[in-house]
């Protein structure tokens, strides 16, 4: 029920199918996303409550959470790749192929590098910053070149990496439960930062070449 509540209000902010080829359709999948965390947290947490096995606040806040990570992180990536169609033509340049691929392996062994135990710690043991954050750079550019579909399944890939690393006990997240109370839903968190900041260059890239293409066409047609 409260999947169907969540895509209930995605489709009220974007038309269907929603394929991420604009801001819009992000905004629209983050509302349904938003929604659908708030419904299943308060069923959970009431569930809970009422049974007595747990603290309703508690399974509110990891059911939320949990559920919205992964809306963002699968549902993109469903919604991305609904409509793919393999061709022979049509598809990326060269150029940004091969830039986009030289991108992502500088991305993942940044990723490595931050969730390993001595890269994402500095000499007194706190989380080190400037070495966490420095996958946004190189997942900035995998979005730019290989736009959505291409970030969206970089993301993913990443999530998995990132969560399995954490549950080994690796990495500056493992032993961290930070504000969100839980070493895995900060790394989710963190994966979902990355990704969110992908998807919203790809698809402001994506809108403006959109733009480009139709004002060609109009100049074509009234020229």
């Amino acid at each position: 029920l409260s999947a169907l509540l969540g895509a209930f209000i995605a489709s009220r902010i974007a038309p269907t199918p929603i394929r991420l080829a604009s801001v819009r359709e992000l905004a629209a999948v983050a509302a349904g996303a938003a929604v659908l965390a708030l419904a299943s947290g308060a069923a959970a947490g009431l569930w809970s409550a009422a049974a007595g096995t747990a603290s309703g606040l508690a399974t509110f806040h990891v059911w939320a959470v949990g559920d919205f990570v992964g809306v963002m992180l699968v549902g993109t990536l469903v919604a991305s790749w609904s409509g793919f169609r393999a061709k022979r033509s049509g598809g990326l340049a060269m150029a940004s192929f091969a830039g986009g691929a030289v991108a992502f392996v500088l991305f993942a062994a940044m990723l490595l590098v931050a969730l390993d135990d001595w890269g994402g710690r500095n000499a007194s043991g706190q989380v080190d910053e400037s070495i966490v954050y420095l996958p946004f750079v190189f997942f900035a550019v995998v979005a730019l070149m290989w736009g959505v579909r291409g970030s969206t399944l970089t993301a993913f890939a990443a999530a998995i990496v990132a969560i399995v690393s954490t549950l080994q006990g690796h990495g500056p997240f493992a032993n961290n439960n930070g504000l969100l109370g839980d070493p895995v839903l900060e790394v989710q968190c963190y994966v979902l930062a990355i990704a969110v900041t992908g998807l919203l260059i790809a698809t402001l890239a994506a809108s403006q070449r959109d733009a480009m293409n139709r004002a060609r066409d109009w100049q074509t047609r009234f020229t």
